[in-house]
């Protein structure tokens, strides 16, 4: 589980979580928790097969010359000893001792280089070796052995080894502080061991390795053996027992709880001694000098320690088989509480971050949704007024337009009735003119309107905007206005015969006749006048051409008087004609109507393509608001779920955890 140490032992021992969960990333803590649940599985398994065997193994580990090897042969009270002793470390790879009750009379060694391998049914996992070799190969610091598993012959008589409910092996293993390669092992080994006995050289206490050992094993088994080795070395022996037990209650405070039966203060060496003297075979092991008194003492010690561990693994084999798995149970449920309660208060703290963020969100998504049919209305009407005035401006300037023909007919200078054709095509020129003019003025009109149309689609936006998001905002936007091109239709009148400028009503026959008459009425005077010189000049003249000169006189007379009066006000006659045509062509409706429909037809399409950009605006931050609002209520919908869930399992692992700290072992 999290917050473990990193050793393998460790890993699959659980333990209360040490490390801060939320500095963790919630991947890494993933990643992690999924590594640990399997590991955890993988050991639940072992321990299942565990209590399940028959065999009760119990390892006999401590510091370095603590008097490991020792303490074993004076519990198997064999002649010779099994196990090496020396002053200096001997033990460099782990002897198992494994007593035979069958016909056996000689020990035998399975010497085994790889003990995952190793196969008791296959001898080529093993190599068969004799005491004597084993007891100087288990001393080599490079021998190619991880393990020793000697099969010995037990006496009847051992209260230990010897019983017909369960198998107990001794386990000698290597000094904590030899080597760290050899350390590291023996955390590992320790997980399967059902019963640890644990060895404390008087003199120095227990070690900084000796506390970490002692501390990574408590937490898969609650009760340790602890011996307190070569005791009677010890001058002031309470001194030693008060600090010991002290340090014990600091680490082991279940074992300090029940010293009277766990922790043991004993001298190996003489009780070997004493068993070699009882048994005759001293040579082997030198008998110390001991006060009888001194003696006794120490054997009732021991015995008393012989028989609190075989109580410990035949009559309460329910706590030494059965309180690690609870024990690791109780802590695997305990770290699963603090995962859980850790998910809990993460799933309450997003969920109250998510509906905080709803209600923020919920005012400003309900006023865009209520704003966006007016603020599509308001645009719209703008756009309309904008485009009815540019309309009502460009008809004002055409309608202005006539005033403006009228003036450049009447006022062009009259060139006579032979540059007629000439003074046409320069009135026409000076008209297109003036067109054009009127044209750039209708649209520097519609240009500007359009300029304050936009301002004011901009402001209404704006406005919108600002109901909504609570604020304003002062600065304008780039208005991209091009001015509205059309194609004046001014070249009509070029086409027109050049006879339209006579009135050809003149030359009619009534009209003729009337012309004639007038002529001749206004010319009688001047007859009258010029006959009678006339008839006296021809009296005088005797030859015919002086006869028919008067009637010519009086012919020429009468025509120049009729066409005196019929061309007369030419001039006049055609300025009127030629205004009443540009009127005609001009001043028509239609002609109007098409150039002011062309003009407010181009500001209407710029002003719809910026209107709907505002509103695609307004449009795309109510979509983006109707995202954000939908992906929060989904979140809400699944930490919720997510919550109960984890409130659920938090209930049912607390229920499992009551459960199984009820139980009496």
């Amino acid at each position: 589980m999290i917050g473990i140490s990193g050793t393998r032992s460790a890993s699959c021992t659980s333990s209360p979580i040490a490390t801060d969960l939320s500095v963790l990333e919630e991947a890494s803590l993933g990643k992690l928790l999924a590594s640990r649940l399997d590991e955890c599985r993988e050991y639940l398994e072992r321990m299942i097969v565990r209590v399940r065997d028959r065999t009760s193994r119990v390892l006999v580990t401590g510091d370095v010359n603590g008097g490991k090897s020792t303490l074993i042969n004076a519990f198997l009270s064999y002649t010779p000893p099994i196990l090496p002793m020396d002053q200096q470390p001997c033990t460099q790879a782990f002897c198992e001792v494994v007593p035979l009750l069958g016909s056996s009379t000689q020990p035998t060694v399975n010497a085994i280089p790889d003990y995952d391998k190793y196969d008791q049914c296959n001898g080529s996992t093993f190599d068969l070796m004799s005491m004597s070799r084993m007891q100087s190969t288990v001393q080599e610091e490079d021998a190619p052995y991880q393990w020793y598993r000697i099969l010995l012959p037990i006496r009847p008589d051992n209260i230990l080894l010897c019983n017909d409910l369960v198998q107990v092996s001794l386990i000698d293993s290597p000094g904590l502080n030899s080597d760290l390669f050899k350390t590291m092992n023996l955390f590992a080994r320790q997980e399967e061991i059902d019963v640890i006995v644990f060895v404390v050289n008087a003199a120095n206490h227990l070690t900084l390795s000796a506390r970490e050992f002692l501390e990574t094993a408590g937490r898969d088994k609650a009760y340790i053996f602890i011996v307190v080795n070569k005791f009677d070395d010890i001058r002031n022996k309470d001194k030693c027992r008060r600090i010991i037990m002290q340090q014990i209650a600091e680490v082991l405070p279940s074992t300090a709880a029940e010293a009277s039966e766990l922790v043991h203060f004993v001298s190996a060496k003489n009780e070997l001694s004493r068993a070699a003297g009882k048994s005759g075979s001293s040579d082997s092991i030198p008998v110390l000098p001991i006060a009888d008194a001194d003696l006794d003492q120490q054997s009732a010690d021991f015995a008393r320690l012989q028989a609190s561990l075989a109580d410990f693994i035949l009559s309460k084999r329910t706590k030494s088989k059965l309180l690690p798995a609870k024990t690791f149970l109780l802590n695997l449920l305990s770290d699963l509480q603090i995962l859980l309660q850790h998910n809990e208060r993460c799933c309450q703290e997003e969920l109250t971050t998510i509906r905080r963020d709803i209600d923020l969100l919920t005012p400003c998504y309900e006023e865009l949704v209520k704003r966006e049919a007016p603020l599509r209305q308001d645009l719209l009407h703008g756009v309309t007024d904008a485009s009815n005035l540019i309309y009502s401006r460009s008809s004002q300037v055409f309608c202005s337009f006539e005033i403006k023909i009228k003036d450049v007919v009447s006022k062009a200078p009259w060139q006579g009735l032979f540059s007629i054709w000439a003074w046409r095509k320069r009135i026409l020129g000076m008209i297109e003119q003036e067109a054009g003019g009127c044209l750039s003025e209708a649209q520097r009109a519609a240009t500007d309107t359009m300029r304050t149309s936009l301002d004011y689609l901009h402001h209404t936006a704006l406005s919108h905007a600002a109901s909504v998001y609570g604020k304003d905002s002062s600065s304008g936007m780039p208005l991209p206005l091009q001015q509205p091109h059309i194609v004046l239709e001014i070249n009509a009148l070029n086409k027109l015969p050049r006879w339209e400028l006579f009135d050809v009503s003149l030359f009619s026959m009534p009209s003729v006749i009337k012309v004639l008459v007038t002529g001749c009425l206004a010319g009688s005077s001047v007859f009258l006048a010029s006959s009678m010189s006339l008839s006296v000049s021809a009296y005088l003249l005797q030859n015919v051409a002086a006869k028919r000169l008067p009637l010519l006189i009086v012919g020429g007379v009468l025509s120049a008087s009729s066409l005196l009066v019929l061309f007369g006000d030419f001039e006049g006659m055609a300025r009127m004609r030629l205004i009443r045509l540009l009127l005609s062509h001009y001043g028509d409706p239609s002609w109007k109507h098409r150039h002011c429909h062309a003009i407010e037809s181009a500001c209407h399409q710029q002003l719809m393509a910026v209107s709907g950009g505002l509103l695609q605006r307004f449009q795309e931050a109510l979509a983006s608001q109707r995202r954000l609002r939908a992906e929060k209520d989904l979140q809400r919908a699944q930490l919720s779920t997510r919550l109960e869930q984890v409130i659920g399992q938090h209930r049912r692992i607390t229920l499992l955890h009551e459960s199984v700290n009820g139980l009496v072992l």
